[in-house]
């Protein structure tokens, strides 16, 4: 997923990003979110402890 464009991102969008991620985890996938540096993103990344989803290893 590439978040480079997005302007807004809500409660909800990162509930399901944490369940997306758990699942995917459960079946040994890998889920890549790229726009680390999008400033919006990053935000409520950090605001609600989710920065362990981002990957820089890809």
């Amino acid at each position: 997923m590439c978040f480079h464009r997005v302007k807004k991102i809500d409660q909800r969008a990162l509930n399901v990003l944490r369940h997306i991620y758990k699942k995917a985890s459960k079946r040994s996938k890998i889920l890549f979110i790229l726009g680390k540096k999008n400033k919006t993103v990053a935000k409520a990344f950090n605001k609600n402890e989710l920065t362990y989803i981002f990957r820089n290893d890809y």
